[in-house]
Formats: C-alpha cells, sequence, structure tokens
C-alpha cells in the first residue's frame, strides 16, 4: 500500500504478506531486511529487530489511516529510510489538528 503525502479520499486497504512470517513461540532476533519501505521500523533499519517492530508498522497504517498519507517519505528509498531514521513527525500541522484526539 503506498499513499502519497496528500488527501486521497477514501481508498481501499488491503494487507495481507505472509511470506515473511516466523514462528515467534521462541524470543529470537532478526537479521534480515524484510518489508516495504515505509512501514520499516528503525530497528530492521539498524539490522537487528524481533516482533516489536510489527507495532512499528502497525503504528504506520494507522497513521496512513488518519490522515491519508504516511508520515516518512523521500523520493526514494534511501530517503525513506533516512526519513525513518530522523522519526521526526509534527502533529501539530495539518491534518493533525483538525483530528479527534
Amino acid at each position: 500500500m503506498f499513499l502519497p503525502r496528500r488527501n486521497i479520499g477514501y481508498g481501499e486497504l488491503k494487507l495481507a504478506d505472509f511470506g515473511a512470517s516466523a514462528d515467534l513461540s521462541k524470543r529470537r532476533s532478526f537479521t534480515e531486511m524484510e518489508g516495504t519501505a515505509w512501514y520499516l521500523a528503525p530497528e530492521v533499519l539498524a539490522g537487528s529487530y524481533d516482533e516489536k517492530a510489527d507495532i512499528w508498522s502497525l503504528g504506520v497504517i494507522l497513521y496512513a489511516m488518519l490522515c491519508g498519507f504516511l508520515p516518512f517519505d523521500g523520493d526514494g528509498t534511501i530517503e525513506i529510510f533516512q526519513s525513518i531514521k530522523r522519526g521526526k513527525l509534527d502533529l501539530k500541522l495539518e491534518p493533525w489538528p483538525s483530528i479527534s484526539k
């Protein structure tokens, strides 16, 4: 799913990517970078992460559902990764003041 940094109205959301799923019954960390650039957690970019990286991805999806665009963007993968690593979000700018708490 890709949402540009502008509100495009109502759309269709589909989530499906079980090819990278893993058995988490035993605590372990991962080192392989898998996933779509816009949704990767900073820990994934750093090269060592666990299942908590999925919570970050869910946060990115929730952000997009609330405002209509993704929180971290760029003109290419490297710029997207730099934006994620910076992790700067300003929730005082539009459209956030008009979104209920």
